[in-house]
């Protein structure tokens, strides 16, 4: 004002350019530093569009500064200093403006306050980062998929938990299936299914970890690796066991005990109740339960009679079986069981009289053939409807219970009919 000897200094986050000499007197007992000669006015730290948190000044300044990168003064609080910037805004070193939210996407945030640039920015909890080149971030968040984890925020990809099986599919995007009974345990957690998503002696690389790896056979719900000194042992006992069944059915259903009505009326009662309640103790073993020893032993056993030859290990025979070519056994094992008996009936009409053996007889050979099929009617009847027992997954889609990997109504489903 007109009349004053001197001028006080700029507050802060002001400035003037004029020269501002500091001149200290006390007045009253009270220190006051003031302004000697020449400033007319105190401006605002300011850009083009007016007052910019990004600025700071100290008393008796003659140049607004940048507040250090990742921090902001508050306009809104009043706040005179440059503090850190909110999780969910960065703020570059060397700019003008205050703290920037990370686009206009809410989805993203920051893991911590002060962050100094946009490449800090990361997904929230419960989202993905998925490469998009066309965002001007360079990537959107997605929302995890149903069935993962994504409890903490900067995921680049969502996480397994514990019998679920991730698949990476559409580019960055990622589908859940649920794994089956028969595998839940082949599908640990993984936070990046990335770098692996099933258990040890498990194909990766097949879906819901339904496989086993080459030279591997499944053993109670895990994968065990073959033995090369005895991996066509159980095969030549099932094959075996299997020849001396059929030898013994045709046998004793031809034999003098069973000659008359009577005797053959009550043994094949008998038999068929036997079949009956080993095939129904089949059907249980096909249930989502976990069994536990020894009923799980003794579960492996009776499917058998639903011509799961889990027990055989077929897969230390050949390489691994695609889903179709199991499926496949089980359904020509009735069939291969008629064309076994007149294999041997032809036979035993060329070789029996040479070893001094009475040939089959036709008749006989078929009432074999009738018997075994009558007592497997339950059998046959479960095996033609495996590829109708789907399950569902997370993402919508369902797989048959028994072959994982085949998803049904899509792909190779068809071939199984």
């Amino acid at each position: 004002e007109v009349g004053q000897s001197g001028c006080p200094m700029c507050p802060p986050n002001t400035y003037s350019e004029e020269p501002q000499r500091p001149l200290a007197f006390i007045d009253g007992g009270t220190v006051l530093t003031l302004q000697h000669f020449g400033a007319t006015g105190c401006l605002p730290c300011a850009g083009p569009n007016g007052t910019l948190a990004g600025l700071f000044s100290s008393p008796g300044a003659a140049k607004c500064l940048p507040c250090p990168g990742g921090t902001a003064r508050d306009l809104e609080t009043g706040s005179q200093d440059c503090l850190p910037c909110n999780r969910g805004t960065f703020r570059l070193e060397g700019t003008a403006e205050g703290c920037v939210a990370c686009s206009a996407d809410e989805h993203k945030t920051t893991l911590e306050q002060g962050s100094r640039s946009e490449d800090s920015c990361v997904c929230k909890p419960g989202f993905y980062r998925q490469e998009d080149p066309t965002h001007p971030d360079g990537f959107v968040c997605s929302a995890c998929p149903e069935g993962s984890v994504c409890e903490d925020p900067g995921r680049e990809v969502p996480g397994q938990p514990a019998g679920f099986y991730l698949q990476q599919s559409d580019g960055d995007r990622w589908s859940v299936f649920r794994c089956s009974r028969d595998s839940s345990s082949a599908c640990p957690a993984v936070d990046d299914p990335r770098t692996g998503r099933c258990d040890l002696g498990r194909d990766d690389a097949s879906l819901a970890c339904s496989q086993c790896l080459r030279d591997h056979f499944v053993f109670k719900g895990g994968c065990e690796r073959c033995n090369p000194g005895t991996r066509a042992l159980p095969a030549v006992i099932a094959i075996t066991g299997y020849f001396g069944a059929m030898l013994a059915v045709y046998y004793f259903c031809n034999s003098a005990v069973t000659r008359s009505a009577a005797p053959l009326l009550s043994t094949s009662i008998s038999f068929g109740l036997m079949l009956t309640a080993l095939q129904s103790l089949s059907i249980l073993g096909q249930l989502s339960m976990n069994w536990e020893s020894p009923w799980y032993d003794v579960m492996v056993v009776v499917r058998l009679f639903a011509f799961d030859l889990e027990f055989v290990q077929m897969d230390c025979l050949a390489t691994k079986m695609p889903a179709i070519a199991r499926y496949l056994y089980r359904v020509i094992i009735p069939a291969m069981t008629v064309a076994l008996y007149l294999v041997v009936y032809m036979l035993s009409q060329v070789v029996a009289p040479r070893v001094k053996l009475a040939k089959w007889q036709l008749p006989g050979t078929l009432n074999s053939v009738g018997t075994i099929w009558q007592s497997m009617y339950i059998t046959i009847s479960l095996v033609a409807l495996l590829p109708f027992q789907c399950y569902d997954h997370p993402n919508g889609k369902s797989s048959i219970s028994k072959f994982s990997e085949v998803v049904c109504w899509e792909g190779d489903y068809g071939v199984f009919f």
